[in-house]
């Protein structure tokens, strides 16, 4: 169930709506983040969608700027929606002059730095383990 407000319905198309159910469903079945990609037929361009818990990740965002310079990406859109179920997606929209393979490496380096960044890899620091 996606939990959303009147203008996300307005803004997004049935078909964009049932990929971020789609991203969505899976972030709430799992702890860390879920990273996606699409191509957009009709404008030969591809979309990347990330979803996580709010919370769950620390500094994402600007994160993914970084990855993006060293992957010389730019975006045409960036956007982040909040879900009311504490769900946050990060969609970023690309024009039809990147490449497929620069999108798979940009998605492997962002899986990469996903699961390195997930809570449950989380190991602490020495002196917290000991009082």
């Amino acid at each position: 169930m996606i939990l959303q407000t009147g203008a996300f319905l307005r803004d997004k198309t049935p078909q964009g709506q049932k990929k971020y159910k789609r991203i969505i469903d899976k972030a709430v079945r799992q702890q860390g983040p879920v990273v996606e990609y699409y191509k957009d037929e009709a404008a030969d361009s591809f979309n990347v969608f990330v979803a996580y818990r709010k919370g769950s990740t620390h500094s994402f965002f600007s994160s993914t700027g970084e990855l993006l310079k060293r992957c010389d990406l730019i975006t045409a859109k960036k956007y982040v929606n909040n879900f009311s179920n504490g769900i946050v997606v990060v969609s970023l929209y690309f024009g039809p002059e990147v490449t497929e393979q620069a999108i798979q490496s940009f998605n492997e380096q962002l899986s990469l730095y996903v699961v390195s960044s997930s809570p449950l890899l989380f190991s602490p620091p020495p002196s917290l383990l000991f009082y």
